[in-house]
């Protein structure tokens, strides 16, 4: 595959694995199998194996259950900062596995980071869902991440020159999703400084 295809192909795992890895990797195996994908970049052909693909199917039924239980989800995106960045940058690896060493430190580099910025912002928003305990919302939420992460592969690994603007806007939104959750946190966890009480202020 061209560098234009492989850059579609890491950025593309990078988001969608920052959602969930486990789809990730069962689109991507299973996109094989079907025939949706001809040649992924790298080893990651390997994804096709039936151990992996019975193991990311299990996997992805225990996250498609954890991830619809309103008060279960935060604990389980918790355990998952450390799954989803690290699993993403072994991809990376595995899909830079014929470039430049030094290409693929980057890449695996670049991958783990993204993947870490997306599952943040997906916890972040799962958090401030937390106001709607019914589980109608957080399945609609859930679901709508799933066939994300499958759209974006399909799209990032089959028609890769549409691909890359697009997975550049979503690194701009998560950016600025970033920067937002951030700015809420640190008002909850510090709160305002305010200014000194009106008696203080006052001239002597």
């Amino acid at each position: 595959m061209g560098s234009i295809a492989t850059l579609s192909g890491i950025l593309g795992l990078a988001i969608a694995g920052g959602v969930n890895i486990y789809l990730a990797v069962l689109t991507l195996g299973a996109g094989i199998r079907l025939g949706w994908f001809q040649s992924l970049p790298g080893d990651l052909d390997i994804l096709a194996h039936p151990v992996v693909l019975g193991a990311a199917g299990v996997f992805y039924a225990a996250d498609f259950v954890a991830d619809k239980a309103p008060f279960f989800t935060p604990l389980w995106d918790t355990v998952h900062t450390v799954v989803r960045p690290v699993g993403v940058a072994l991809l990376a690896f595995g899909a830079a596995a014929k470039l430049d060493p030094l290409v693929q430190v980057l890449a695996v580099l670049a991958a783990g980071s993204v993947a870490l910025g997306t599952h943040s912002t997906k916890m972040g928003v799962r958090l401030a869902a937390q106001a709607a305990p019914e589980p109608v919302t957080h399945s609609a939420l859930s679901i709508a991440e799933d066939l994300g992460v499958i759209g974006l592969l399909v799209l990032a690994f089959t028609y890769p020159w549409i691909a890359i603007p697009v997975l550049l806007s979503l690194l701009l939104l998560i950016g600025l999703a970033l920067w937002w959750i951030g700015r809420k946190v640190s008002r909850f966890l510090f709160g305002r400084k305010d200014e000194l009480p009106t008696a203080a202020r006052r001239p002597a």
